[in-house]
């Protein structure tokens, strides 16, 4: 071969043509030439042919090709037909930028422009027909979370592939069709909200990798969808490697919370508003779970100890449910806890003692329950706490509590239990929480709350209605002189008119 391109070197110097070569050989090359595309793009008209375009047969000229193809020797010696190289253990000579010029080297393997998906981080073409039957448009781009949210993809080469998908304020009724999802089994989290659609069969490839599920007033029965079915809570038991589940203002139709997430042994954070779940709370949780919310539902019964056994819980929520009995102690052995929301619901008894133990506390919301009993003075020594919250519930007696540490929360309310009151000589009336002074009897005094609930920042809470209700004083008051007004100016006339009657039937 390195014989073949000195040959094919030395022609390149000489001006007199070489030998036409044989008829079989020259049939073999027509085909060749065809192959490429490129070879047989023809060369502006404003350049000149160059010399080594003599070597080419006639009816294909010698091109000056952007893609680097280059003629290959061919076996012949007497004959060189232009053929794109496949191999770069092909040596082939390759057309110099200089016209006229081949020089001998080694041809690499044809260097391909990055193309529409190819090597340019664009979405897979089959993902990207799937989102058009969902009905989702996402520009040109389908992976740019700059011009877009409902997206996001992998890092993957040539293609990407869809790892979250957000469909929003779909139609009502609308079918997705199960080819789309066929195309979707990339996908780790998918997010309806507002959408209203008809609960879809998804591929068991799709549901072994989703890890997030979110269903805000979607896929059910919620408001302004009345008429529609409730979300099967079956249907919500498949994802079995969920580790986030989020279901809000939609109807599930299940007998129980329990009869839901029995299967999801890697859920980590759950949260679950407005749902209609009835029925207790499950015995039996997963054991790496961070954050439990089960609010605004009709959960009934106690607190099961097994929930007081999650070590890695953070944050417990189960605020506006039908919960009754006591608070368990064993919530104060749970050490990783930042949050504990237990507002409105019908709890009785006093604060656990154990909940000195809980020094990552941040935020305690007891609120709208019957609790009982004096607030206990640990609550001030537990040092990340910030905001307490124990409105509208049967504590009496002082708050134990000093200025100093009142000045430490964000937010301090204790309205609504009728037997509290603050001791005036180490509490000042505007960190009270708004409740009322006691007496010397330890009684709160008689009269109206002597301060305000203490609000965010270390300050009173503020009366953000106090000027408006002084700036509508004003007209109200300029209304109601206007009224005498007229009254009065009426009043004069129908006296003067009765006075007119009465003389002129005396003349």
């Amino acid at each position: 071969k390195g014989q073949q391109t000195k040959e094919v070197g030395s022609h390149s110097t000489q001006p007199a043509r070489p030998p036409p070569p044989p008829a079989p050989a020259a049939a073999a090359a027509v085909p060749s030439s065809a192959a490429s595309p490129a070879a047989a793009t023809p060369t502006s008209a404003a350049a000149p042919p160059s010399k080594s375009s003599q070597l080419a047969p006639r009816t294909s000229p010698a091109p000056k090709a952007a893609g680097k193809i280059s003629p290959v020797v061919s076996p012949t010696p007497s004959k060189v037909a232009p053929v794109a190289s496949p191999t770069p253990s092909k040596i082939a000579p390759v057309v110099s930028p200089a016209p006229g010029k081949i020089t001998p080297a080694v041809s690499p393997t044809p260097e391909v422009a990055p193309g529409p998906g190819v090597a340019n981080g664009t979405l897979d073409p089959a993902q990207v027909a799937a989102l058009k039957l969902l009905g989702i448009s996402v520009g040109a781009d389908p992976c740019n979370t700059a011009s877009q949210h409902i997206t996001i993809c992998d890092e993957g080469t040539p293609y990407r592939h869809l790892v979250s998908l957000e469909l929003d304020y779909c139609s009502d009724g609308a079918v997705f069709p199960a080819s789309a999802w066929t195309n979707l089994t990339s996908l780790h989290s998918i997010t309806f909200n507002e959408c209203p659609a008809k609960v879809m069969q998804l591929p068991q490839k799709l549901v072994n990798s989703l890890t997030s599920l979110t269903c805000i007033a979607s896929l059910g029965r919620a408001v302004g969808n009345e008429l529609a079915p409730g979300l099967p809570g079956k249907w919500l038991s498949q994802f079995h490697n969920l580790e986030q589940l989020t279901v809000s203002d939609v109807l599930v139709n299940a007998t129980s919370i329990g009869s839901v997430i029995a299967n999801l042994t890697r859920l980590q954070v759950m949260s679950v508003q407005g749902a209609n779940f009835t029925g207790p709370l499950p015995k039996v949780w997963a054991s790496n779970i961070t954050s439990i919310e089960i609010s605004g539902n009709e959960v009934t019964g106690n607190i099961p100890n097994g929930i007081t056994q999650l070590k890695q819980l953070q944050s417990l929520d189960l605020t506006g449910n039908n919960l009754t009995g006591t608070i368990p102690t064993g919530l104060g052995n749970l050490s990783s806890l930042l949050s504990l929301k237990l507002a409105s619901n019908s709890f009785k008894g006093s604060i656990p003692s154990s909940f000195k133990k809980l020094t990552s506390l941040t935020v305690l919301d007891l609120s709208n329950n019957q609790l009982n009993g004096s607030i206990p003075v640990f609550l001030s020594s537990l040092p990340s706490l910030r905001v307490i919250d124990i409105q509208n519930n049967d504590f009496r007696g002082e708050i134990p509590f000093n200025d100093t540490f009142l000045k430490t929360l964000n937010s301090f309310k204790a309205t609504g239990n009728g037997l509290l009151c603050y001791n005036s000589s180490i509490t000042s009336a505007k960190f009270a929480g708004g409740v009322q002074p006691c007496d010397s009897s330890g009684l709160p005094v008689e009269g109206p709350a002597s301060g305000p609930a203490f609000s965010p920042g270390g300050a009173p809470a503020p009366q953000p209605h106090v000027q408006t209700t002084k700036h509508h004083h004003g007209p109200k008051k300029i209304v109601v002189g206007v009224a005498i007004a007229l009254a009065a100016i009426v009043g004069v006339i129908i006296i003067a008119v009765l006075l007119s009657r009465c003389c002129s039937r005396k003349y």
